[in-house]
Parts: structure tokens; C-alpha cells; sequence
């Protein structure tokens, strides 16, 4: 570890030490309106799993917490955040209960965390932005205003704002330690992967009880091809808490990145014993597991087939869809393909209407089509066009790598070598056996080998 390593991680301790008393005195006046102590610690502890990133069991501490005191606004808030865990007819009660109360009775902050709450559920961003942002004139340092203003820069990719917004808000509350794992994943989507790595250590080091520290260093070492030290910490993860469900989804990622399927069936089995993930989750990745081995076979029915299972669910990942829709193509089944086509804009319509008019996966959707197409030099129009679009945000990073190899086959076949080898070695800079392992199949190795 180097000395600029330990001088951080010290820092954050002494900063984390000096803050305890303050933390504790300011608490000591009404921070939640409740007249009950228990519903009060139901709450709290509910706080302290969501800082760990064990949404279940906050959920289920939310939901004592308003069952010992129904006019209880605080973990009502927090609840209705669990989307993926509560029912819609859930979340939907808790909207109309939360419209319907009187927030005089409440404390500034709690009357705060309501109205941005309802604001957004609203569709009105620029309300909540206005709400937030007066409410910070007024009271500054509120450490959970402080995190709703990071949360909106880190929606939108503001990424020196966020960050500086993360180190304020570690500053005023350094329990806050899941702040430490975000300013880790904004180095990281801007390539920074060594300050990263760092702050992923800082993290790890503050909480080496938490799996969730353990599950970002795993999932930045696989990015970048250090798979073997990537197993280690996401084992370590599924060692402190077995039904950590992002732990299992990386692992089974990278058993799929090393072709290692035995080991990926070996993973989804201990995942289901140790109950680990929803069912839905689980027939999920056993589909991605299906579909890739087919396409590493380079048998495009079977994969397209794999695809369509019942138990697919509606999310394949961005480099299962392209498998998808590559094997329709090179299977004859332009129509299938087509129907992803459809599929993606559709979801953009519903989903993304502040994002660009084609998102970068539909981009190099069209790449593929137009190259396999015979038209390379449309292609790398294409295929540019979605890589400029794309960070090293976890959630497109590889996509971002796979629009560079495409790319990088484009541009070879377009006749321009060069520029073809320099972005094969950008990919490779990042993760050589990721660039290796998405060479093309072997059934259009072959066939290129043929034609020439």
C-alpha cells in the first residue's frame, strides 16, 4: 500500500472520529417527529441497512416502523424508494397517504424529504430541484439534503460537481461511508482506474464487514482483467453475507467472461442454496449463462433460442442483447432482430426522455446490422457515434469496451488497419482477456478465413 494510501485512509478515520461527538450532539434534539421510541429504532436501523446496501431488510424496518406508528412520515419515505422490493399498489398507498398529511406538524427536514419525494413521483424535477435547493440555503449542512444533492448530480452525470458534493457530504457526516463507494465509481467512469482501486481500498478499509466494499473492488478488477484478484473479493462479499444478490450477478459475469460455464452453473446452484437472489434473478442469469455458451459455439439458433426463455425476464444486459441480436442476423431471422430493434426504442420512449434521440446500445444495434450488411464504413459511423456516448459507468462500461471492438472489426474491414489496430489497443489497455474473449465466433472466424 502506498504511503498516499494510508494517508487517506487516516484522514478518513481521524475526520470519522472528530465528527462522532458533533453527531451525537446534534441528535439530541428532534431529528424525526414520532412519539414512538421503538418505531424511532425500527427507523434508524433501517438507515443504517440502506448504508449498507441491504435494501430487504431496511424495507422490512421501514414497515415496523410505520406499523408501531402509522403517522410516522420518515420511514414512509424511505419505503416508497424500495421500488424493486415493494408492490406497486404498495407504493401507490404510501404516495396518497404522504399527499394527504399535514407537514406543519413535521420538522423541516422531514417536510423537505416529502415534498422532493412527491415532487419527483410528480414528474416534476425542476420543483424538486427548487424545493431542494432552498431548503439548503436555509439549512446547509443537513447532511441528508446534502445526499439528495449529490444524488442529482450523479444522475446527471455532473461527475466534479458530484464528487465535490460527496467529499462536502463525507466532511459533515463521515458515517456516511457508502459516499466513499460512489466517489470510487466516479473516478471509475472517467477512467481513472487506478484512483479508483484506491478509493475502493478506503472503503473497503473503513467497512471490511460490509460486502458491498468488497462487491465494487470485485466488479472494478474485473473491468479491467484482474479476474483472478476479482473472484477473491466477490467471494469474500458472498463469505460476509451469502444473499448479497450483486455478488452473485458478478460472479456468474465473470465466469461468463472466462467461458468458465461449468463454473457459472456451479455459482447459480450455490446461489439458489443459498437463497441469494429473487427466483426471477436467478432464471435471469441461467439465460445469460444459455445464451452466451451458444454464442461462444457460434450457434446462432441455439442462442437466439436460449434468448427467448421464459425465464429471460425483460433485462438481458447490454452484451447478452447484442449476442441476441447478432445471432438473429447471422441465423436469417432479420425480423427477430427487428423486433429487439423495436424493444429498445420502445424502452428509450418510456424511460429516457431527457437521453438522445438513439441510445449508444441501439447505435451499435446499427453497426452490426450495417456491417455484417457489408457496408464497414457506415458502420464506424455508427459504432463512433455510440462510443462517444458512453463513459465507464458501471452500468455501460462494457458496452463501451464491446462498441470499441466492434468498432475496431469495422474499420479492418472498411481498409483502414491502422486506426482498426489503435482501437483494438485502447480496448486492450483496459481489459486485454475481455478483448480477447470477444473475438469473433468461431464460425465467422472460419468464415473469414475462407474468404480469404
Amino acid at each position: 500500500m502506498t504511503m498516499r494510501k494510508l494517508l487517506l485512509i487516516a484522514a478518513s478515520i481521524l475526520v470519522l472520529a472528530a465528527a462522532a461527538t458533533a453527531l451525537v450532539v446534534s441528535r439530541s434534539g428532534r431529528e424525526w417527529t414520532t412519539a414512538s421510541p421503538t418505531a424511532l429504532a425500527e427507523f434508524e436501523q433501517g438507515l443504517q441497512d440502506i448504508g449498507k446496501l441491504y435494501h430487504p431488510e431496511a424495507a422490512e424496518h421501514f414497515e415496523r416502523a410505520i406499523e408501531l406508528d402509522p403517522d410516522f412520515l420518515a420511514p414512509k419515505v424511505w419505503l416508497l424508494q424500495e421500488r424493486g422490493i415493494i408492490s406497486r399498489e404498495k407504493a401507490n398507498e404510501l404516495v396518497v397517504d404522504l399527499k394527504g398529511r399535514d407537514l406543519a406538524r413535521v420538522t423541516p427536514r422531514e417536510r423537505l424529504l416529502v415534498e422532493y419525494l412527491l415532487a419527483l413521483v410528480d414528474h416534476q424535477p425542476a420543483r424538486a430541484e427548487a424545493i431542494l435547493s432552498d431548503y439548503l440555503a436555509r439549512h446547509p449542512d443537513d447532511p441528508y439534503a446534502i445526499e439528495l444533492s449529490c444524488g442529482q448530480l450523479w444522475e446527471r452525470n455532473r461527475w466534479p460537481e458530484a464528487e465535490a458534493a460527496y467529499r462536502r457530504l463525507i466532511a459533515t457526516d463521515p458515517n456516511r461511508v457508502e459516499a466513499q463507494n460512489r466517489l470510487g465509481y466516479l473516478a471509475l467512469a472517467q477512467g481513472r482506474f487506478a484512483e479508483a482501486e484506491e478509493q475502493f481500498e478506503i472503503y473497503r478499509y473503513i467497512a471490511p464487514d460490509q460486502p458491498n466494499p468488497h462487491d465494487s473492488l470485485g466488479e472494478l478488477l474485473m473491468l479491467v482483467g484482474r479476474w483472478r484478484e476479482a473472484r477473491q473479493e466477490l467471494e469474500e462479499a458472498l463469505r460476509i453475507k451469502p444473499d448479497f444478490c450483486p455478488s452473485w450477478q458478478h460472479r456468474v459475469q465473470l465466469a461468463l467472461f472466462e467461458k468458465d460455464y461449468d463454473d457459472a452453473d456451479a455459482v447459480l446452484a450455490r446461489a439458489e442454496d443459498a437463497k441469494g437472489c429473487p427466483p426471477g434473478a436467478i432464471g435471469n442469469l441461467r439465460c445469460r449463462v444459455r445464451a452466451w455458451q451458444a454464442f461462444d459455439a457460434g450457434e446462432w439458433e441455439a442462442t437466439w433460442e436460449a434468448a427467448q426463455g421464459t425465464d429471460c425476464g425483460s433485462d438481458l444486459g447490454d452484451l447478452s442483447v447484442i449476442s441476441s441480436y447478432y445471432a438473429a442476423l447471422r441465423a436469417g431471422q432479420p425480423d427477430e432482430a427487428r423486433a429487439i430493434e423495436q424493444k429498445l426504442a420502445e424502452h428509450r420512449a418510456k424511460y429516457s426522455s431527457e437521453k438522445p434521440a438513439v441510445s449508444p446500445l441501439e447505435l451499435h444495434l446499427e453497426g452490426i446490422r450495417l456491417r455484417l450488411a457489408g457496408h464497414p464504413a457506415e458502420a464506424v459511423a455508427k459504432l463512433r457515434a455510440a462510443d462517444e456516448a458512453l463513459s465507464f459507468w458501471p452500468e455501460e462500461a462494457y458496452l463501451k469496451l464491446a462498441t470499441r471492438l466492434e468498432l475496431s472489426q469495422a474499420l479492418a474491414e472498411a481498409g483502414d488497419g491502422a486506426e482498426a489496430a489503435k482501437v483494438l489497443a485502447e480496448v486492450e489497455s483496459v481489459n486485454a482477456p475481455l478483448a480477447e474473449r470477444w473475438r469473433p465466433p468461431p464460425a465467422e472466424a472460419r468464415a473469414r478465413a475462407g474468404a480469404g
